[in-house]
Formats: C-alpha cells, structure tokens, sequence
C-alpha cells in the first residue's frame, strides 16, 4: 500500500484542511474548506475501496474541478454496481454519506472485516462479482458518460452565461460613455446634448420633485437639447405627453430656475484659479513706497518706514 500524507494533520492540532489533494478522493468538507474530522478519511477509505474492487478509476475522464462540483452540489457518488456484494456496497454507501457524523469510524470498518472474514459465501460473491466485469463494468461507463453530458452542459451553460455577461458588460461601459455623469451646472445650457437633457431629468428626482425622473426618457425620445430645453413651455410639455397638471408645473419651475442659473454663469462666470508662476523672473518689479495718512488733525512724524494712523 503506498501512502500519501501531503494533506495529513496531527490528530487535536487542527480542524481546518487548505484545499489540498485530488478531488474524486476527497470528502465535501475537505474540498469547501469546512472544519474535517478523521471521518474525510473514512470517505478517501471509501473510494479506496471501490478501486480494489471495480479496478476502475475514479470518475475517469471528468476534471478535477467538475468532479468537486458533482459531488458538492448534485451530491454525486461512484457507481456501485449492482452485482456488488451486498456488505461492500453498503459500506461504501456509508463511508460516502454526506454527514461525516453519520459515516463509520475505522475502528467499525475493522469490526465489519472481522464479520465479513467469518463469512463462507462471501468469496463466492466476490468471485461472481469479479467474473462478471464486463456487465457492470457498462454501468459505470453509463453513469460517467451522464455526468460528462451534464459537465458538457455545465459548459454550454457557462459559456453563454460568460458571453451574455460580456455583452452586459459592454453594454454598459456604451451607456456609460453616452451617458456620462458631468457637472451639468458648469456648461452653458445651451451648448447640453440630448442626453445631458437626460442626466438632468434624472437629477430632479429629490425633494418634492421625485416623480420627475420618470420623464427622462420623454424628453430624450423628443430629441430635446439644452437649447431646446430653455424654449419649452407647459404647452411643449403638455404635447409630449405629460399629462399631469402638477409635474408640467414643477418642470416649468425647474426651467426658470435653470434659465436663472445659467444666465448668472454666462454672465457673471466664477472666478477662476490662479494659474502657477513658472519662473520667478517674470515676477513683475515692485517698489515700497511709504505713505503717510492724516486722519483728522493730529499728525506725528517718526522716521519708520511703517504707517502709523492716530485718531
């Protein structure tokens, strides 16, 4: 028997495993990373088992990561064929429960192979079992060809999700170069596109105004513009379909307000910053003067430069 201990712990020094090993030997828990128990090698043991019969590899031709997820989530075991003898295939069937509470401890297995050792018909059955290889050899070629026809259509499945999710992906980064968030109230209004129109019906959804947004797909189907935005009237508004009375009011209101505002910037636009000195000898050549204030009738000369006021 040879014997591989790289993903062996000291019995009390841990409970937790890092995924380590190959997944048609390894027990849920091991493969998920949960707390195991020496219980994950009763299911290993298992596995084991079913090799020294059948002389067939486990999950033959599926990858390592498929199996994981078989087993994990669709909970699928190795084919135990049915000519098995009864004593093996039930201990099998044990050693791979899900709970690891409920799987057989080695000192059970052993106590079974005792009983089993006591047992005259068992070599029967195991011989009868092995000379008909060949007819339970094809249920376990049926079961793996079901679960490669199930991997094949994880596959599929995985594959569209992917490309729908890339086409999801790209249809937003579109949507987010067309409707790219600005500071609307930097621009000249008239100078705002369609789409800007849009952003800005959007941003009316606060106050008691938060029944506006719904509009904003109006006003972009009606191939509004900033420009065309100043113009509209609660007649415009009526004509492109906003029937509420007290929404065309709220709109006009927001109109004026934004007519306001962009009269003020256009007008009287905000200071801007003061643009760096690159080098100092273009700094302009200032002289200090001294000058001398008289703020009612009192005046004291001194010969400082500073200016003194006496009041």
């Amino acid at each position: 028997m040879i014997c591989d201990f790289g993903a062996s712990r000291f019995m009390g020094s841990t409970t937790k495993m890092s995924l380590a090993g190959t997944f048609p030997w390894m027990a849920p828990e091991v493969i998920q990373s949960q707390p195991v128990s020496e219980k994950c090698d009763t299911w290993s043991y298992g596995v084991v088992l079913w090799e020294l019969l059948t002389h067939e590899v486990p999950f033959k031709g599926i990858e390592g990561f498929q199996v994981a997820w078989l087993v994990v989530e669709r909970e699928e075991r190795l084919t135990i064929p049915s000519s098995c003898p009864p004593c093996f295939a039930k201990l099998m069937k044990e050693c791979w429960d899900t709970e690891p509470k409920q799987r057989p401890s080695f000192r059970d297995i052993l106590t079974r192979f005792h009983s089993m050792n006591k047992d005259d018909s068992l070599s029967d059955q195991t011989n009868s079992f092995l000379e008909h290889r060949e007819v339970w050899k094809k249920e376990i070629q049926a079961t793996l060809e079901r679960l490669k026809r199930a991997e094949r259509d994880i596959s599929v499945k995985e594959k569209e999700l992917m490309e729908r999710e890339m086409k999801l992906k790209e249809r937003e980064k579109s949507l987010e170069q067309q409707f790219k968030v600005v500071h609307l109230d930097s621009y000249d209004v008239n100078t705002w596109r369609e789409v800007d129109v849009y952003q800005w019906i959007q941003q009316l959804n606060n106050g008691h105004t938060n029944d506006l947004a719904q509009y904003a797909d109006i006003f972009y189907q009606n191939n509004i513009t900033g420009k065309r935005l100043l113009l509209l009237t609660p007649e415009d508004l009526k004509a492109m379909g906003i029937s509420s009375v007290g929404h065309i009011r709220d709109i006009t209101t927001e109109i004026e307000l934004l007519k306001a505002h962009n009269y003020r910037l256009m007008n009287f636009p905000p200071l801007s910053k003061a643009s760096p000195i690159r080098d100092t000898s273009e700094l302009p050549n200032y002289k200090t003067l001294t000058l001398t204030f008289i703020i009612g009738h009192h005046l004291r000369l001194g010969s400082s430069t500073e200016v003194r006021i006496i009041i």
